[in-house]
């Protein structure tokens, strides 16, 4: 990678974790052996950075869309799948929103097609579906997703919307 572009951030060294415990694929994808040197590892964290002029390595964000909560890894594919199996639900995209001083929250964006479910009634179902660490704090009703001039959501835009009191 080019000084200053954005890639991967993977450590080298010793002492490291030999892999992930009883899961061997992503121990195999993440976690290497430099031949040749006793002990030497690779590990790919999954984050990207880059390095900036003064030496400094920046994280720039992760790699795929993984979110971590609260100590916990958290895939918001599996939460958006819940939310859109709710009733009345047509979109669905949930981000973590982080505030300065306070921890991360789970931040469910939502567009209904017409049917009425509260944030309260939301939360109660998914409660039923997902461990508690997975439910959102928050539900923000949008009339669409904001999109990139790509076709994807833009993340980004969706930062700058606030949950209603009780939402």
């Amino acid at each position: 990678v080019p000084h200053g572009a954005a890639g991967e951030i993977v450590v080298r060294g010793r002492g490291f974790a030999t892999g992930y415990w009883r899961n061997d694929a992503l121990t195999a994808a993440r976690f290497a052996t430099v031949p040749g040197e006793d002990g030497l590892r690779v590990v790919h964290t999954g984050d990207l950075g880059r390095l900036r002029p003064d030496g400094l390595l920046e994280f720039v964000g992760r790699k795929d869309a993984r979110l971590k909560i609260r100590g916990h890894r958290i895939e918001p594919a599996e939460i958006e799948a819940a939310v859109l199996g709710l009733p009345g639900i047509a979109a669905a995209m949930v981000c973590a929103r982080e505030r300065p001083g306070l921890e991360p929250q789970l931040v469910a964006f939502v567009v209904k097609n017409g049917a009425e479910a509260s944030a309260r009634a939301m939360r109660a179902t998914l409660h039923g579906l997902l461990p508690g660490h997975m439910v959102p704090s928050a539900f923000i009703e949008l009339e669409a997703l904001p999109i990139t001039p790509h076709g994807k959501v833009d993340r980004t835009q969706l930062q700058r919307f606030e949950p209603a009191p009780g939402a």
